[in-house]
C-alpha cells in the first residue's frame, strides 16, 4: 500500500510540474504584452481541458498570483457548484466577489457556470460578458477559462474574440 501512495504523490507531482512549466511559458510567451487571461479548450470532448484548466489555475495561485479559474463549458461542469455562477455576476444579481468561491489552493478562486443557461455563445459575445471580463481582470491577476470543446460548440471561438 505505501508504494502506491508514493506512486500516486509522484504522478501528483510531474503533474503540478507540467503546469508550472506551461506557466513559466505563458508568462514569457509575451514579455511586452503579458498574457492574464487564458481560454483553455479542446477539439473534441473528454481530451483533458479541465484537468489542465485546473492544473494551470492552481499553478498559476501557487506562484502568489491571485486566479480567477472560470467553468464556461455551460454544458459540462465539474465538481465543484456554488450557489451563483456568471450568469448570476453578468446580470448584476450578485458581484463578482459573492459568486467567486476559494478553493483550497490559496490565491485560487473558482466561478462556475449555471446550468441551462440560454444562448451561452451570445451571452459570451455580449456587453455584460465584456463587462465582467473587464471585473474580472480587475480583481485577479489571472484569469483562465475553461470552455468547451470548439467541435461541439461554438462558445470558445467566441470567447477567443
Amino acid at each position: 500500500m505505501p508504494r502506491r501512495n508514493q506512486r500516486a504523490e509522484e504522478q501528483g507531482q510531474a503533474v503540478a510540474n507540467a503546469a508550472q512549466t506551461l506557466f513559466a511559458n505563458i508568462r514569457f510567451m509575451s514579455v511586452d504584452n503579458p498574457v492574464h487571461v487564458l481560454a483553455i479548450t479542446s477539439s473534441v470532448p473528454n481530451e483533458g481541458k479541465t484537468f489542465v484548466s485546473m492544473n494551470l489555475a492552481s499553478a498559476i495561485a501557487a506562484s502568489g498570483a491571485s486566479t480567477l479559474l472560470v467553468e464556461c463549458d455551460m454544458a459540462a461542469r465539474i465538481g465543484v457548484h456554488a450557489q451563483y455562477g456568471i450568469y448570476s455576476v453578468m446580470t448584476g444579481q450578485v458581484s463578482l466577489e459573492q459568486a467567486a468561491m476559494r478553493a483550497p489552493t490559496k490565491n485560487l478562486y473558482f466561478l462556475d457556470a449555471e446550468p441551462h443557461i440560454p444562448n451561452p455563445s451570445n451571452i459570451l459575445n455580449s456587453h455584460h460578458f465584456q463587462s465582467f471580463l473587464d471585473n474580472a481582470r480587475n480583481r485577479f491577476d489571472y484569469v483562465v477559462f475553461d470552455t468547451p470543446p470548439v467541435t461541439t460548440f461554438v462558445d470558445a471561438a467566441v470567447l477567443g474574440t
